[in-house]
């Protein structure tokens, strides 16, 4: 697990023992043992990447909406991917944008671009 920390500290924003009710919507759940923000792509991938050579337990997540965790936390890495808003394009009518961007960005630039279809 040493190695683990070595590694996501180095890259990422990286938390211990992170109480994940701060960062559900719900407001519900245990702690995660590590939680991570990385700021790009390639960050992900490399933390994903790692944890699964070195076959530690993660979780990749978006903006964590509408996502409840057990009281007891996660023994695992979890990944948020929320930081990774910034990556948007849009291009002959499709709107594509990394996983953790939050809805209400998600359907204003949609709105500002024209696009329709995020309507409830």
């Amino acid at each position: 697990m040493n190695e683990l920390l070595s590694f996501l500290q180095k890259k990422n924003r990286c938390f211990l023992d992170e109480p994940l009710n701060l960062h559900c919507s719900m407001g519900v759940g245990g702690k995660a043992k590590i939680f991570v923000l990385p700021e790009t792509i390639e960050q992900l991938v490399e933390i994903v990447e790692f944890c699964r050579q070195e076959k530690i337990r993660h979780l990749v997540v978006g903006n964590m909406t509408n996502l409840v965790f057990d009281d007891s936390g996660f023994g695992g890495v979890v990944v948020s991917t929320r930081g990774l808003e910034e990556n948007v394009s849009i291009w002959n009518n499709v709107f594509t944008c990394c996983a953790g961007m939050g809805l209400g960005k998600v359907a204003a630039l949609a709105a500002k671009n024209g696009l329709s279809g995020l309507e409830w």
